[in-house]
């Protein structure tokens, strides 16, 4: 209701038993009239993605809002999540749920086709949330039921439940429905670190029907978001129902603790994830790189500041710098004779646009360029 019904959410985080507010209350972009925001609200497991419902915005069609933090910075992620083929005043938002991973959004509109109600999936790829499916309605309703009322969504985003309390005259129901695509079915996944401190990881599949291929994700400090390795894409064996072995070897940009999960593509580009590896890489001075390298950055996309790994065999003199879409030199993150090991160099977006940029690193004949996506 704050704000004559424009509503408005707010963050808390808690230390050492006292609770504070984090940054400034939220409102958004986008929002028709009076959206009435935060009539629900749904948090990532890890705290980092959250979904704010509007149920009456533009006239009561209603929407929903993704919101991400970096470090203590709260930010809108993309546009309002409106689903297709609404019928009349649908109040979108009336409830929400998150899977853990923040990566699935499920949101209930209890008012659609007079009261009928239903609900829709968004999903979250590269930052970019879209529409997953039609909207879901379930069968054997009696009267307007209001589906959507409530709605939950399973921590792996592979089961949803609808409530609609005025089916049956009042007497309340609910209805189940599951994703047709299944998690990867794996029979072994296994990630160990060697003593140069690479993580190798191996995995055999169960099954492989319609299978593309699979590709390597790894997120720092054990919690996502993850991000794609580069090489880390490895084809799949199509329809093929045989057992097949994989195996991938990462080199992280420092030591520390990594989680790496499997993301498998199928042929028809529907996208599922498997299960996921938590390691750490520990040890002293005598663990050095193989092989220059100039790691993909993390998080990507980020807002406003990221991290970027390089991997030195050797003493060198290295220059990393930054560069827009148009070729033009935003930052200088190193210019200087570094020591042989692994290193890490903050880029700091604040004051530049949202887009791509570009980062390279040159070191003696070694030179890399790795591109970069700033979403605020």
């Amino acid at each position: 209701g704050d704000n004559g019904g424009v509503g408005a959410a707010w963050v808390f985080v808690r230390s050492a038993g006292v609770w504070s507010q984090q940054g400034s209350k939220w409102t958004v972009s986008g929002a028709s009239g009076a959206p009435s925001l935060g009539v629900s609200a749904a948090l990532s497991a890890d705290g980092n993605t959250a979904v704010v419902g509007g149920s009456s915005d533009n006239g009561g069609l209603g929407a929903a809002w993704v919101f991400i933090r970096n470090g203590s910075a709260w930010s809108q992620q993309g546009s309002k999540l409106v689903g297709t083929g609404a019928v009349g005043a649908a109040n979108q938002g009336s409830s929400v749920s998150i899977t853990s991973d923040g990566n699935t959004v499920l949101v209930g509109g209890e008012g659609d086709n007079s009261g009928a109600g239903a609900a829709w999936v968004f999903t979250r790829t590269g930052g970019v949330w879209a529409q997953n499916g039609s909207k879901i309605v379930g069968s054997g309703a009696s009267n307007p039921a209001h589906q959507g009322k409530a709605v939950a969504i399973s921590a792996d985003g592979y089961t949803a439940a609808v409530g609609g309390n005025t089916d049956n005259s009042g007497g309340g129901a609910a209805w189940m429905f599951t994703r047709s695509t299944l998690p990867i079915q794996l029979s072994t996944f296994s990630a160990q670190v060697s003593t140069g401190g690479e993580v190798r990881l191996e995995w055999t599949t169960l099954s492989e029907t319609d299978n593309y291929g699979f590709q390597v994700e790894r997120s720092g400090g054990g919690a996502g978001p993850y991000a794609s390795l580069p090489g880390g894409f490895l084809p799949g064996h199509g329809t093929t129902l045989e057992e097949h072995s994989y195996k991938y070897t990462d080199v992280p940009p420092s030591r520390g603790v990594w989680r790496y999960r499997l993301k498998q593509v199928d042929l028809d580009g529907a996208v599922t994830y498997g299960e996921s590896r938590e390691v750490e890489i520990a040890g002293g001075a005598e663990r050095l790189p193989g092989d220059f390298l100039l790691a993909q950055n993390y998080p990507d996309p980020f807002n406003p500041s990221t991290t970027i790994g390089i991997a030195l065999p050797r003493e060198a003199f290295v220059t990393v710098d930054v560069y827009n879409a148009l070729g033009q030199k935003v930052a200088q993150l190193a210019r200087e004779v570094m020591q042989a090991g692994y290193h890490d160099l903050v880029f700091d977006a604040t004051g530049l646009a949202s887009g791509a940029y570009l980062y390279r690193m040159t070191a003696g004949s070694f030179v890399c360029t790795r591109r970069s996506l700033l979403i605020r």
